[in-house]
């Protein structure tokens, strides 16, 4: 008996240690990003539930794929090896997922089937953190200061690598409401200033993650439209795939941020200035307290200001601030103050400041307000709301707001700054995923396509009555009429076929159904509009029902805004065409009106169009390399190749050093035996051999080495599965003997 049990333990622990032999060797295959230089791992690709969703840059036809598998086989195809390259051409298995969105589907050794997803001609972010994605999903302040971060364009070209910079970036996530979607958005801050996709040099840069617009270009559309308005620093972006510990998180929009700084908001920067003037102070260990307003020393208008105790002032406090006015999250910030008109205003930055500049700015802005809530547009002091602030700035925020019907119009995300000049400036505009009827059935919001919706308070709860006090002085309207047929023709031409809209979405249309894939509509806040199709020509679809809210709004606003569509006669001047470079995209001629700016195809200001028509660039054409200076023992070479359009543009790489070679001496003695006149004699013969070889490890060695050491663990399973068996035996048996 004992012997059969004892028999059974160990057949049973040798299947085991077999079939964990064939899952190890069965290990998920892996996606490496060949193409791009000096980034290791970290711009590799997994897949995710089986999906692999490829950046534009990896060749289908040519994917490298780390796996165990000997075969593979494309939908509907023969199997066939997988080369020792490890490339495949995952091009044939192309299909169709449940969205009608094209994939494709390749299997390996028969039994393991992947879907693969291919992206459009965008650039992609890859992050390798130093804790795990978790962390950064699970709390929003978290920042993971030790993360690596590459960035490449749409055709692979590296434009920024921690890994050659030796440098670390930072991630952590962003957002009010949108960090509590499954999706999450992020804030990155890079190792060093580097300018990303022609936006400018800055650490510091947003990911939108636009998961409650599933037509991904709300946010898009409106910065457009304030550009075309030429309202100042308003935020550049372009989309990009995002990928977090080699897995693939979604269609992101890479932003700047709204900030203080050069290429952002270049005014003076106070919260530098604090830094300098309180350097042995570690400002956000300070205590927070509260100031209710004083009658006889601040503006009626204020209640209450927050404040960092502790503190001491540089030399100017009068700049410069930025302010948002957010009525529904600024009890998460450090540093807010409150008017009587149910507003509240956060000061972004500095992000901490004295009591003496919280002063200064809550009675700033609590004069303006006051000024601009009466019907005179004075405040106590009988000063006139426009010299608190620009006119020009409130009213373009105003009519982007108003043409967008943004939900959160004045509750959230509407900016402000100021100098040391004292005079502030509405802007830069942000947030516009609650946009153009993107909400369900909240009162009239998606339904009524023609209504004014920034000029009132709509009763949900939080104040949003600061656009109606504008509107209601006739400086504002007036000048309303004039700007509103600015930002409408933007939208005509955008709308027209082969518009801006139609060039955009046709360019996102892969990685939306990538973004779509990894993010399925069925799971995201049914609250919000979502549609199965991203753009199929009709209004039932993500795109489809956001071109129709559009064009009905932006007609029916030229009532409201009681502004003309041609207000006077276009005095055009042709700008001419400007030829492409390799690198620099060239336009068409068109014609701009000198008057009011907008743009034209044609001569005769019949075809108005949002942007000139790009001429791509040409890109390089690269001739052969040529070795510049030849590689020693000790030092690299270099080889270079000259652009054939330009010899201005050249591309250099180097040589490596040559190896150094190993002599390996070997003596080899040989006994031979000599017989001669039945005399046996023995004569050893030396000989010395030199043989000269190259030492180098080889992937094969590094296989070979690898699958010795795997072989040594399952023997130490096997071995401690059998041990263990017979203790459990020797036990039973003794027991028996009892």
């Amino acid at each position: 008996m004992f012997k059969k049990v004892l028999s059974l333990l160990i057949i049973t622990c040798v299947l085991i240690s077999a079939f964990s032999i064939e899952a190890i060797g069965a290990s998920a295959p892996v996606v490496k990003n060949s193409g791009l230089e000096n980034t290791g791992t970290t711009t590799d690709i997994n897949a995710y539930n089986r999906i692999f969703y490829l950046p534009s840059n990896i060749d289908i036809t040519k994917v490298q794929i780390e796996t165990s598998a000997k075969t593979y086989s494309c939908k509907g195809g023969s199997s066939q090896a997988i080369p020792e390259d490890k490339t495949i051409d995952i091009s044939k298995g192309i299909t169709t997922d449940k969205y009608g969105n094209t994939c494709y589907v390749v299997t390996f050794d028969s039994s393991d089937t992947f879907t693969f997803y291919w992206g459009s001609a965008i650039g992609a972010v890859y992050v390798s953190t130093s804790n795990g994605i978790k962390m950064l999903r699970s709390d929003r302040n978290y920042k993971d200061k030790q993360s690596t971060i590459v960035i490449t364009d749409y055709e692979g070209k590296v434009i920024y690598n921690d890994i050659v910079n030796a440098t670390m970036s930072e991630i952590k996530g962003r957002g009010n409401a949108s960090f509590s979607n499954e999706k999450k958005p992020f804030q990155i801050k890079l190792g060093k200033k580097t300018d990303l996709f022609g936006m400018g040099k800055a650490k510091t840069w947003i990911l939108l993650a636009n998961y409650n617009d599933s037509s991904y270009i709300r946010n898009t559309l409106a910065f457009k439209v304030a550009n075309a308005l030429e309202l100042p620093y308003t935020p550049n972006s372009v989309f990009v795939e995002l990928y977090i510990d080699n897995e693939y998180q979604g269609l992101y929009q890479l932003s700047e941020k709204t900030q203080i700084g050069t290429n952002r908001i270049e005014i003076t920067d106070l919260e530098e200035l604090n830094e300098k003037a309180n350097e042995d102070i570690d400002l956000d260990s300070l205590g927070i307290s509260r100031q209710n307003s004083s009658s006889s020393q601040d503006n009626k208008n204020l209640v209450s200001y927050t404040y960092a105790t502790g503190m001491l002032n540089p030399d100017v406090i009068t700049g410069g601030y930025l302010v948002e006015l957010d009525n529904l999250y600024s009890h998460r910030e450090k540093c807010i103050f409150e008017t009587k008109n149910n507003n509240t205003y956060t000061v972004k930055s500095p992000e901490v400041a004295s009591k003496e500049e919280m002063k200064y700015i809550s009675n700033l802005f609590s004069a303006f307000e006051q000024a601009l809530y009466a019907k005179d547009g004075k405040d106590q002091n009988g000063k006139y709301y426009t010299e608190y602030c620009d006119l020009d700035s409130l009213v373009k925020v105003y009519i982007v707001e108003e043409i967008t019907k943004n939900w959160d119009a004045y509750v959230g995300s509407i900016f402000f700054y100021t100098d040391v000049d004292g005079m502030l400036h509405a802007g830069p505009v942000w947030d516009f995923d609650n946009t153009w009827g993107n909400i369900r059935g909240r009162k009239t919001f998606d339904t009524d396509l023609e209504e004014p919706w920034a000029n009132a308070d709509h009763g949900f709860g939080y104040g949003s009555t600061f656009g109606g006090a504008l509107m209601q002085h006739e400086d504002a309207k007036l000048l309303a009429s004039e700007l509103y047929p600015i930002a409408a023709s933007f939208f005509e031409a955008a709308l027209n076929p082969g518009g801006y809209i139609e060039e955009l979405t046709e360019s996102l249309r892969a990685s939306a159904s990538m973004d779509m894939a990894r993010w399925p509509v069925e799971r995201r806040n049914q609250a919000f509009k979502y549609y199965t199709s991203y753009s199929d020509g009709t209004i039932d679809s993500c795109v489809g029902y956001l071109t129709n809210f559009i064009t009905v709004r932006t007609e029916a606003l030229y009532e409201y805004f009681n502004a003309e569509k041609n207000p006077h006669e276009h005095e055009l001047e042709e700008i001419p065409c400007v030829e492409p470079t390799c690198d620099i995209d060239g336009c068409k001629e068109y014609w701009k009106c000198k008057i009011c700016g907008r743009l034209f195809s044609d001569p005769d200001g019949e075809h108005p169009i949002s942007n000139p028509q790009l001429i791509p660039k040409l890109g390089h054409d690269w001739g052969d390399w040529v070795v510049v200076r030849e590689a020693d023992y000790e030092n690299e070479g270099l080889e270079q190749r000259v652009c054939k359009r330009d010899p201005n543009h050249f591309e250099t790489r180097t040589i490596p050093k040559k190896e150094k070679q190993t002599t390996v001496t070997e003596t080899i003695e040989t006994t031979s035996v000599v017989t001669e006149s039945n005399t046996s004699e023995q004569t050893t013969v030396s000989t010395s051999v030199d043989n000269t070889e190259t030492v180098e490890t080889t992937n094969a060695d590094v296989t070979k080495t690898d699958q010795t050491s795997l072989v040594i663990w399952i023997l130490v399973i096997v071995g401690i599965f059998v041990i263990f068996a017979v203790l459990v035996v020797t036990i039973i048996r003794k027991k028996k003997q009892k």
